[in-house]
């Protein structure tokens, strides 16, 4: 019953029906992406999730490329597949990288020589994006951007409804999580997530890591944030359903 309140609750939040709800390349990412976790989640046939993968890329070709390297992780870490099999699903992954290298680069807008300076200089560049002020990344920044982004934007004061309704609803999800969160010790998570949800854990860390530290304007970061909220929420439910089934054991 608990369980199903926390999943009312997360499906009533405005921002994921405000931003969804559009003829937009947000709204199809949204569909499809929310459909692969069903089909995963209930075990169906990777030719679906293949099928969604290959309209995702078509629209955002960048979150199709994540989906699969999740989905890879995932694979990799599975106990009953053979080492054979990873070795051979690596390499081909590792060919298919090598090979189109320069072309998923040319997708995210990324023209120069790959290296270490450019990259921070790409990342610059686009937290720049729609600011009066730029911030350049630090080692800061890497640390606690990936954290706080999910509760971005809190203010309160201000005359955007928009901005105000989206505050509140972090608020609401900072005490979720906190309160989640403080339900299970760091062995039941680690047990949880890593050992029996990779998937989405790999695919929400490599939403977030890459948005959190490239996207600083608050419009943005509303409008964008909907790809990673739905892994997230995911987590939340698995891992208070966990603390409940567990408390039952107890009972």
């Amino acid at each position: 019953r608990y369980v199903n309140y926390l999943i009312y609750l997360i499906i009533f939040f405005p921002s994921l029906h405000f931003w969804s709800s559009g003829i937009g390349k947000d709204a199809i990412v949204f569909c499809f992406t929310t459909i692969i976790f069903y089909l995963f989640l209930n075990k169906k046939s990777y030719f679906y999730i293949l099928l969604c993968i290959l309209t995702i890329f078509l629209v955002r070709p960048y979150c199709a490329i994540l989906i699969t390297l999740a989905l890879l992780v995932h694979y990799l870490y599975i106990n009953q597949n053979t080492l054979r099999n990873k070795l051979i699903v690596s390499v081909f992954f590792l060919f298919i990288i090598i090979s189109f290298n320069q072309y998923f680069l040319n997708l995210i807008y990324f023209s120069e020589i790959f290296n270490f300076k450019n990259i921070i200089q790409y990342i610059n560049n686009q937290r720049s994006y729609l600011q009066t002020d730029s911030q350049n990344l630090n080692i800061i920044n890497i640390f606690y951007e990936p954290i706080i982004y999910l509760f971005k934007p809190i203010i309160l004061n201000t005359k955007s409804n928009l901005l105000l309704i989206s505050s509140v609803e972090n608020i609401i999800l900072l005490l979720i999580s906190i309160y989640i969160f403080s339900k299970i010790n760091l062995k039941n998570l680690y047990n949880l997530i890593i050992k029996k949800n990779i998937f989405f854990f790999c695919y929400f860390l490599l939403i977030l890591i890459p948005l959190s530290l490239t996207t600083l304007n608050y419009g943005l970061i509303v409008r964008l944030k909907i790809m990673i909220l739905v892994p997230y929420f995911i987590l939340l439910t698995l891992i208070y359903q966990s603390y409940i089934f567990n408390k039952i054991k107890k009972t």
